[in-house]
């Protein structure tokens, strides 16, 4: 009896020593594993916020870039057309400078005329005086030069009167085409201020966002994100792997590729295209659609 007691104890106290030798090898396990994550996080952390931070920017430029191309063409259009009327009231402001220019040509035609006249009387006068055919000779031509000059002097004249004609219907039509044009750019940018007027407020709080974005990227990562965005046609640098492809030119992925992309060791690149490849968990931690409800609110 008392060596059943003695055992009993004996295999109670072994039980508690497995228990708590188990337990041992828990907390030893979870401390490894504890300094194992340690080790690994700080470099896995810098890639996760590196792609966190470009995914975001890449998002925030998406829906900036959204917004002007629902505005379209219409800021070229006004452009143009402020343009296109600040070049035709240059125009119509030479043309009134060319009138001008030709009245005081009248004028001055008009005065010569004039002299020429006076001197063809005086000539005339003193036609009466002469005493021999040479002096005679001399008058007549200096009378028939003055009436060769009057005669040019009119000519001049009409034709500046045919060229202020002319451009006072030019004139006419250059007022037309400024009015009608002036119509047309009052329509557009009433058009425009309303898109503007619509998505103002979403592409200032977008503009401010994206600030911060590109303020907490690296200068290298600034370089590599202009450079890949500004050569490829969509504007899309960085992209989600969807349905094992990259999406951006949607060729498919190696498992092998996908899994060091999950990982977070590096940053990755699509070895077709180019652009910047993150994972779904990257993605989830961009809540762009979150922030701009927000906003919508908060207006």
């Amino acid at each position: 009896m008392a060596t059943s007691k003695k055992s009993t104890k004996t295999s109670s106290k072994d039980k508690k020593e497995k228990e708590k030798k188990a337990t041992l090898d828990t907390l030893s396990s979870a401390e490894i594993k504890k300094t194992e994550q340690v080790i690994q996080d700080p470099v896995e952390k810098a890639v996760i916020n590196k792609l966190v931070a470009l995914y975001t920017l890449q998002n925030i430029d998406t829906q900036i870039d959204k917004i002007r191309i629902i505005r379209g063409e219409l800021p070229l259009e006004v452009q143009d057309l402020r343009d296109s009327i600040d070049g035709l009231k240059t125009r119509l402001n030479n043309f009134i400078e060319e009138i001008s220019e030709k009245e005081k040509f009248i004028n001055h035609n008009k005065q010569s005329i004039e002299q020429s006249r006076l001197l063809i009387e005086k000539y005339n006068e003193d036609l009466k005086k002469i005493r021999n055919n040479r002096e005679y000779e001399s008058i007549s031509k200096e009378i028939e030069y003055q009436q060769l000059e009057i005669e040019l002097f009119e000519k001049h004249i009409r034709e500046a009167k045919s060229r202020i004609e002319q451009i006072k219907f030019e004139i006419e039509e250059v007022k037309k085409e400024i009015a009608s044009k002036e119509e047309i750019l009052v329509e557009k940018e009433a058009e425009l201020q309303e898109i503007i007027k619509e998505t103002e407020k979403e592409e200032k709080f977008l503009l401010e966002l994206r600030e911060k974005a590109w303020d907490n990227l690296d200068d290298r990562y600034k370089i590599a994100y202009q450079r890949i965005r500004s050569s490829v046609k969509n504007g899309l640098a960085v992209v989600k792997i969807e349905r094992d492809a990259c999406g951006g030119c949607f060729n498919k992925i190696p498992p092998q590729r996908q899994l060091e992309i999950n990982m977070h060791k590096k940053i990755m690149i699509c070895e077709y295209c180019g652009r910047i490849l993150v994972d779904n968990e990257i993605a989830e931690k961009v809540k762009l659609d979150e922030l701009l409800a927000a906003a919508d609110k908060e207006a």
